[in-house]
Order: C-alpha cells, then sequence, then structure tokens
C-alpha cells in the first residue's frame, strides 16, 4: 500500500479543528493513484488569496510521482483585513474536491481505473 505523504505549512491549518482530520481524510486516496509510488500532498495558508497560483496538481512523466497543493485562505473581516477562518468542513471539502480532481486527472493521464 503507498503511503500519502503530507505537508502541513505555516498559519491556521495546523490548528487542531483543521490538523486533526487530514490524516483520515488523506488515507482514503492511497490506492487511488495506481502505479504512483511517492505522492506528496501540501497543505498550505495562502497568504495572497487574489494571486494567481501555480498549477495545484503535477505528476511525473512516468506517473510514479503525484504532488498537490493545496491552499486555503482567510476571508476578509469588515476593515479589510484577512482575519476570518474557514470553517473546517469547508477546508475538507475543498481538499477532497482537489483530491478527487488529481485522482481522475491521474486515472486519464496514465490509464488506470479509479477505485
Amino acid at each position: 500500500m503507498r503511503k500519502i505523504n503530507y505537508i502541513i505549512g505555516e498559519g491556521f491549518l495546523k490548528e487542531a479543528p483543521y490538523a486533526f482530520h487530514f490524516h483520515g481524510l488523506l488515507i482514503e486516496y492511497e490506492d487511488k493513484f495506481g502505479d504512483a509510488e511517492s505522492i506528496i500532498v501540501s497543505i498550505n495558508e495562502d497568504f495572497f488569496p487574489f494571486s494567481t497560483s501555480k498549477r495545484n496538481i503535477n505528476f511525473s512523466d512516468d506517473g510514479k510521482q503525484v504532488n498537490i497543493i493545496f491552499n486555503a485562505h482567510r476571508y476578509q473581516d469588515k476593515k479589510g483585513n484577512f482575519t476570518i477562518k474557514p470553517l473546517p468542513a469547508d477546508v475538507f471539502s475543498s481538499l477532497r474536491f482537489i483530491l478527487d480532481k488529481a485522482v481522475s486527472e491521474y486515472s486519464k493521464k496514465f490509464l488506470t481505473d479509479i477505485l
């Protein structure tokens, strides 16, 4: 069985309501990437939510390595400061969306069946 390795960057995503559940969610996806030997998910707080970010799903040419970048950000308060944290359920829903998209793209690119 492959193991998904994940890295949580600085910010609110390291707090217990978020960080505690990442492992359980990612385990669900360990066997969905065909022949991939290395699956790394970077989980980050995006401090510039209006910037255009780079591609968040990348595969090696042979499909052995999968790299996924997931960014979440705070929302603006009435004063325009980014202080409002998203609900943990919203973060997990967004992460699940990115993971489902990665599984689908991997399956299409490397002709594997989605489990």
